[in-house]
């Protein structure tokens, strides 16, 4: 049965009761998955979603060419692959793990069976999903207009949230930085290394710990 601590996490759950969660968590099964193990590929036919309970995951699509962009890292309580359940096309994007991980899987049949019996949590799942449709219109514009630095300044903003009064990232490396701008991860070293010297950022455990707010250029 899936965690109720998790659960109170996710985004579309909000509002529901401990004995609601209780209920849903019996559509899920949970399933472990080493680091680096590809979840699903873009592309492929649709018949689940996920929610993290533990670890992280990097969503990216790639061209013929094997050129990978990651449009986002996931961690606890988010979840992925819901989109693909509404409209019926095939994966959006490849899914893989960053470290060991543990996902809660919830089938087609099972996801459509809790939106019809619970329809806050369709109403929830909208919202969700306008924010990330927003966010992507945001990512888009940032790649196409910003340089390096812009698109790095614009990652940190989004991946960061405030805790205990300190506004800091999930773990991220250099290179999944640089997976997510588009850039070399020496370019981004670059870049990391200069605001650490200003007293902009620090990074403890992969973790990065803004200071302040980033300077408007580099």
């Amino acid at each position: 049965m899936a965690d109720l601590i998790i659960l109170r996490k996710v985004v579309f759950f909000e509002g529901l009761s401990d004995q609601r969660l209780m209920v849903l968590g019996d559509y899920m099964s949970t399933h472990h998955y080493k680091k680096n193990t590809i979840v699903m590929n873009q592309g492929d036919p649709t018949d689940s979603m996920f929610v993290v309970a533990e670890g992280r995951c990097r969503l990216y699509r790639s061209d013929a060419q094997g050129k990978e962009l990651v449009i986002s890292v996931r961690g606890v309580g988010d979840y992925f692959g819901a989109l693909a359940l509404l409209d019926g096309q095939g994966r959006a994007y490849s899914v893989q793990t960053l470290e060991p991980t543990i996902l809660y899987q919830v089938q087609q049949h099972d996801f459509l069976k809790m939106l019809d019996k619970h329809p806050e949590i369709a109403l929830n799942l909208l919202r969700s999903m306008a924010e990330r449709m927003r966010r992507m219109a945001e990512d888009v514009s940032c790649l196409v207009l910003m340089d390096v630095y812009g698109r790095l300044a614009h990652v940190l903003d989004k991946e960061s949230a405030e805790v205990e009064g300190v506004r800091k990232t999930s773990r991220l490396t250099q290179q999944d930085l640089a997976d997510m701008t588009g850039a070399s991860r020496e370019m981004i070293g670059r870049i990391m290394k200069d605001l650490r010297e200003g007293g902009y950022i620090s990074v403890e455990n992969k973790e990065v710990i803004l200071h302040k707010d980033l300077p408007y250029s580099w």
